[in-house]
């Protein structure tokens, strides 16, 4: 199974949207899972935001835009 979350810039939602959906289901489906993000208009190369991972308790991963 395959998700996707999309944002404008894949900094902050997305990665962060990612990360929590990783963080609940993965083992809980009973099958592989990829949770991906994805922006619309993100350039490349920008680090996610660190307030937002700090403020939801998770570490900040190794993303880029």
């Amino acid at each position: 199974m395959r998700i996707l979350t999309v944002c404008t810039a894949n900094i902050c939602r997305s990665p962060l949207a990612a990360a929590l959906l990783s963080q609940d289901l993965t083992g809980a489906l009973g099958a592989p899972l990829e949770i991906l993000s994805r922006g619309t208009r993100a350039e490349d190369g920008y680090p996610a935001c660190p307030v937002s991972f700090d403020a939801a308790g998770l570490p900040l991963p190794n993303h880029e835009s």
